[in-house]
């Protein structure tokens, strides 16, 4: 209860209270009326300053649960946030290495193309081309070197 409004609005029926205690006495001393009569006048105001005062901490409970459940939401929104960036991070990761492996893949092909013509020279030996190696003599067709 240490909230300005609270504080004001404690103060305020506070301040009613005892104007209406004073008032309640003054009557109470113009009519005789009996010690229990004003116990019980006390009473009341007693009563309605607890009301209030039990209304105020009922005001600040709420305020302090709907707090709480506001920052337990942001609490979970951010860590949705987290998982998520994690999860994006990992499928980056995966698809990093997917093109990593795609791209050792694509050279070995390329390689192995490369690597399958080999050149061969005319039995003049006045020109070379790019034959397929099998036909170069290099690797022999059906266990056989062909040759020329």
């Amino acid at each position: 209860m240490k909230d300005g409004d609270t504080q004001s609005a404690l103060a305020t029926v506070r301040d009613q209270l005892q104007e209406q205690s004073k008032k309640y006495a003054n009557q109470f001393a113009a009519s005789g009326a009996t010690p229990e009569a004003k116990v019980a006048a006390n009473t009341e105001a007693n009563k309605t300053y607890a009301g209030t005062v039990n209304k105020l901490y009922g005001y600040g409970q709420q305020y302090k649960n709907q707090v709480k459940q506001n920052y337990l939401n942001g609490m979970n929104a951010l860590y949705g946030q987290k998982i998520n960036s994690a999860d994006n991070s990992l499928n980056s990761t995966q698809s990093t290495w997917g093109n990593v492996a795609q791209g050792i893949g694509n050279a070995a092909s390329a390689y192995t193309l490369a690597d399958a013509y080999g050149t061969k020279t005319t039995p003049t030996g006045t020109e070379t081309m790019n034959v397929p190696k099998w036909e170069s003599g290099v690797i022999g067709q059906g266990g056989f070197n062909t040759g020329w």
